[in-house]
């Protein structure tokens, strides 16, 4: 199992005398299969339970395909000198930006809109690790998923495929194209300043709009993330987006989803909530500079099962990616 297990012995009764050496370790020998059992028998459990949840059931299910897609920034390039602002995250944003067009026109004197450049090589902090983290998730379920940027992914390469996208939620993706419904929306903070999570159905005891902020007296920055788990081709795969309103509650959403405690939080609300196939969780996270110091579950919800799926030959819809 390639590691040591202590095993402690009791010393036999003086009136027996002492034991033969085989015995005492015919004993030990016992003794640790059955704590090696015991042990792997627990490593079964958790990953079964992976297996029938929710979320993981459709990504471990023999013969499935899998691939994890790292979400990539908009990167603008002139002359050698690669351009990146946290605003300008698609084509059409560079469009009403000022700053990108105003760096443009000091070095270059053209007026025109810069294009975007080619695809970058480039992701977040969060995203890498979170990526990591995931990749060794599949593995440990005996899976090897496929890895690419969002900017190498393509809707029709993946149709036949379970998606796990890990990216901000400042990063455009593949999904933003697709116009999956989302109840959860990231929007500027006040005066344009932080993030915040704009909650469009608030329910009796939901925010209408969660900030990202500080809490007075502390030394823990408050932001927050969205597990969201919506049916790909009509059902028959899942898209599942780890996304957080900075790159380290990004990370946050992967150490949710694979944690064996969160998803067995996470299922019991599910199922008390009508055990719903598709779901959006959010979850508050508490940072102590780039360290989650912990996370928490705010509330999650049900998304509807998709309608049979009629698409046009020439790309993706809301449904997923025409056959």
């Amino acid at each position: 199992v390639g590691r040591e297990v202590a095993v402690a012995v009791s010393q036999p009764a003086a009136r027996t005398g002492r034991l033969p050496r085989l015995r005492v370790r015919s004993r030990v020998a016992v003794a640790a299969g059955i704590l090696l059992a015991g042990l792997g028998y627990l490593g079964f459990r958790s990953a079964h339970a992976a297996d029938a949840s929710t979320i993981w059931e459709p990504f471990f299910q023999a013969g499935a395909r899998n691939a994890i897609v790292y979400g990539t920034p908009q990167f603008f390039s002139l002359d050698g000198l690669y351009l990146r602002d946290v605003n300008v995250n698609s084509p059409e944003d560079v469009k009403s930006d000022s700053r990108i067009g105003a760096v443009h026109r000091a070095i270059s004197g053209d007026s025109q809109i810069l294009a975007p450049d080619a695809p970058i090589l480039y992701t977040g902090i969060g995203e890498a690790f979170g990526g990591q983290k995931m990749l060794r998730y599949f593995w440990e379920h005996s899976q090897h998923p496929e890895t690419l940027l969002n900017s190498e992914a393509d809707g029709r390469g993946m149709r036949d495929a379970n998606l796990v996208v890990i990216a901000s939620m400042r990063f455009r993706t593949l999904l933003d194209e697709l116009q999956f419904p989302s109840d959860f929306t990231r929007i500027d903070g006040p005066g344009g300043n932080g993030e915040a999570i704009l909650n469009s159905k608030p329910a009796a005891s939901e925010s209408k709009i969660y900030y990202s902020h500080r809490p007075a007296h502390s030394t823990q920055e408050v932001e927050y993330a969205l597990v969201s788990l919506w049916p790909w081709r009509g059902g028959n795969h899942r898209v599942l987006l780890l996304s957080g309103t900075n790159t380290y509650a990004t990370e946050a959403a992967v150490d949710f989803v694979t944690d064996p405690a969160s998803l067995a939080q996470l299922e019991r609300r599910l199922r008390a909530a009508g055990h719903p196939r598709y779901f959006q969780c959010l979850l508050r996270v508490f940072e102590v500079g780039t360290h989650v110091a912990r996370v928490e579950y705010v509330t999650h919800h049900a998304l509807p099962d998709p309608a049979p799926m009629v698409t046009a030959a020439r790309g993706p819809s809301i449904k997923g990616i025409a056959p």
